[in-house]
């Protein structure tokens, strides 16, 4: 039977049958050092931007198999000899992950202070601090969904999402193994074929559900999930009951075919998929297949080509730092990116990476060694609950104290004056005369667009409401969704990045305008930019340059937008009861267009407009043309002095007719 007795599982009959890989443990092999450092070269290449690293994302797929051979192999190890303790492996594996991680974060956090310059920046570093911190950050980036886009890069720790899968990943192991070893005893079968049904099981149902729930573009759960990568670690497990039979040890040709065929597959997949591709996915299985074939090629037969190359010392040295590396190399790049503005540069950031490596040296001789002596040389069986306890606390701390720095950073770079410009008096300015808007009383409208129409939301159902109307958002998603009854409805998108919207949008127009006392106002696409303009903006500041480093040519903004401004002038002179407005002129002269008017900003990012004062001003200035399609009444207003640039667009002006 098996029983606890001090926080340790003890076993009074072992008799079951055993592997020969679940009897020797999990003791270090060597060639896994190599394989860490084909995994940690592969990662800091594609982030670097190194040409032929496009899939080194997939060298995390690679850690976690090494992962999963070694700590169930090691678990299993243990329990079958009956000397296993829950308490002793969290210790082991607070004092191996920990340490390190503090320093990076405590570092990054440091350079933060001196880098970030907007709210926006130091709101992406507190959260991700926090939630590194406590190792579900894994959760955090699946909502933000940002590892593969370009926002990527004002995000300096989004790598940390697989240290938490992996924390995660440790926390559910233990308990899972014990459970098929009490299953064992209890049912009197052997505790080897309970392994390989429940490493099977949890196989097949994770990467069935992997492949079901890879989507990009809807939040990627097969990507962030450890439920849906737990089929990776079980392949790794499996290793050890498999690789060292003698099966394998005696056809060493087939050994030495399967590593060369292992990290032949890995290097594919690293030159040949990339970011674009619909990952994990079937297109993990590469290289996880690849990773298991090397080490059981290298477990079978110590001898094997491509064992004794990737054991060659330059080589495990890579692999001994490679956490070290791995913790440092995104930081470096992330923040070196953000301080020149998320220009690209494959020199800044292969230096970046260099210097990562530095980093990783000290860190392993300095901090990870260090703390390997303790978890080598203390009495875990005494003191495990201690370290466990002093990891807890640690990990809450730094979270608490990253997360403050980050909020607090937050707080205060909001007070600046191009960020927290008032915008009472467009709001002011923009009240609608009674004998003109009267007829907004009980009026209802729609709300139809994407991120760009939340970022006027709020203004359109403010000054709705003050003329007595109503507005609301359709039941479902994009033009597809449900259409309440509805007296106008105002309609915007990225409509740069969105031709399907415009196709679709004109039948719907069709089926609105069948009633011809409803109308419809088109806000046509605003100015994209290079840069996140908040950021761009507080920067140059910082700096002391010109705030034009953050405008773009006008004659490139028109060229951008002119298959969609094209499609919706037609629409407005097809049907009479649609306006459309081009917003252009707000944000543009006669050669540039700038994020910003007269030192405040009018863009949050580089293409959404920041609220309330961007949204306030496209309102104002476009005022009359919102009356008219709350109001039905089109009669002429005349301007009340506001300041303008210049006129802009307006096409398909109804008849003046009232509502």
């Amino acid at each position: 039977m098996l029983h606890f007795q001090n926080g340790v599982l003890h076993a009074a009959d072992t008799a079951y049958p055993q592997s020969s890989a679940i009897r020797e443990g999990a003791s270090r092999v060597a060639h896994i050092d190599g394989l860490r450092a084909i995994a940690v070269t592969a990662v800091v290449g594609y982030h670097a931007g190194v040409p032929g690293f496009s899939g080194g994302f997939v060298g995390v797929d690679i850690f976690f198999v090494i992962s999963g051979y070694l700590i169930i192999n090691h678990l299993v190890g243990e329990m079958s000899s009956g000397t296993f303790s829950l308490t002793q492996f969290y210790a082991r594996r607070s004092l191996r992950l920990f340490p390190p991680l503090i320093v990076v974060i405590l570092a990054s956090t440091a350079a933060a202070a001196f880098i970030l310059v907007s709210p926006y920046e130091w709101e992406w570093f507190g959260l991700s601090a926090f939630f590194s911190s406590v190792y579900l950050s894994n959760f955090y980036f699946l909502s933000k969904e940002g590892y593969f886009d370009v926002s990527a890069i004002q995000k300096p720790l989004p790598h940390t999402w697989s240290l938490s899968v992996e924390e995660q990943f440790y926390l559910v192991v233990p308990l899972l193994l014990m459970g098929c070893f009490v299953l064992a005893v209890r049912k009197k079968i052997s505790a080897y074929r309970v392994l390989s049904f429940a490493c099977a099981a949890v196989f097949t149902v994770s990467l069935i559900g992997c492949v079901l729930a890879t989507e990009p573009r809807n939040g990627n759960h097969a990507f962030y999930m450890m439920h849906w990568r737990a089929w990776e670690f079980a392949a790794g497990g499996a290793i050890g009951f498999l690789a060292r039979g003698s099966y394998l040890a005696d056809r060493r040709y087939i050994t030495n075919v399967a590593g060369i065929a292992g990290v032949a597959i890995i290097l594919a997949t690293i030159l040949l998929i990339d970011n674009r591709s619909w990952f994990p996915g079937f297109l993990a299985v590469p290289p996880v297949a690849g990773a298991v074939l090397v080490l059981a090629s290298g477990l079978a037969n110590p001898s094997a080509p491509v064992t004794r190359l990737i054991t060659w010392k330059p080589v495990a040295f890579v692999g001994l730092i490679s956490y070290g590396w791995y913790l440092w190399h995104w930081p470096m790049i992330s923040l070196a990116r953000i301080a020149q503005f998320g220009d690209p540069s494959l020199a800044r950031d292969v230096m970046m990476a260099a210097l990562a490596f530095v980093l990783a040296i000290v860190t392993y001789r300095w901090v990870e060694q260090p703390a390997r002596r303790v978890r080598e040389t203390a009495d875990l069986s005494a003191h495990g609950q201690r370290f466990i306890a002093a990891g807890f606390a640690a990990s809450l701390a730094l979270a608490v104290f990253s997360g403050g720095i980050g909020g607090i950073a937050y707080l205060w770079t909001m007070r600046n004056p191009a960020i927290s410009a008032s915008s009472e008096g467009f709001v002011a300015a923009s009240v609608c005369p009674d004998a003109l808007c009267a007829g907004a009383k009980g009026q209802r409208g729609m709300l139809v667009g994407d991120s760009h129409l939340d970022r006027i939301e709020s203004t359109v159902r403010r000054e709705a409401l003050r003329v007595g109307a109503s507005v609301g958002r359709p039941e479902g998603v994009g033009i597809k969704a449900k259409v309440p009854p509805a007296d106008f409805a105002i309609v915007t998108y990225r409509w740069n990045t969105a031709k399907w919207k415009i196709r679709t949008l004109e039948a719907r127009l069709a089926a609105l305008l069948a009633d011809d006392k409803r109308r419809v106002l088109l806000i046509g696409p605003v100015p994209e930019f290079a840069y996140q303009a908040a950021n761009c903006i507080l920067r140059v500041e910082r700096y002391g340059i010109d705030w034009d480093r953050c405008a773009v040519s006008r004659k490139s903004v028109e060229d951008r937008r002119l298959p969609a401004t094209t499609a919706l002038s037609q629409l407005a002179e097809k049907y009479p009861g649609v306006r459309y407005v081009d917003p252009l002129d707000l944000f543009c002269d006669k050669t540039t267009c700038r994020p910003h008017e007269d030192g405040n900003l009018l863009y949050k990012d580089d293409d959404h407009i920041s609220t309330p004062y961007g949204s306030d001003r496209l309102y104002h200035r476009f005022k009359e043309h919102f009356w008219w399609v709350m109001s039905g009444n089109a009669a002429a207003i005349v301007s009340d002095g506001a300041p303008e640039r210049s006129e802009a667009a307006v096409v398909g002006r109804p008849p003046s007719s009232g509502h």
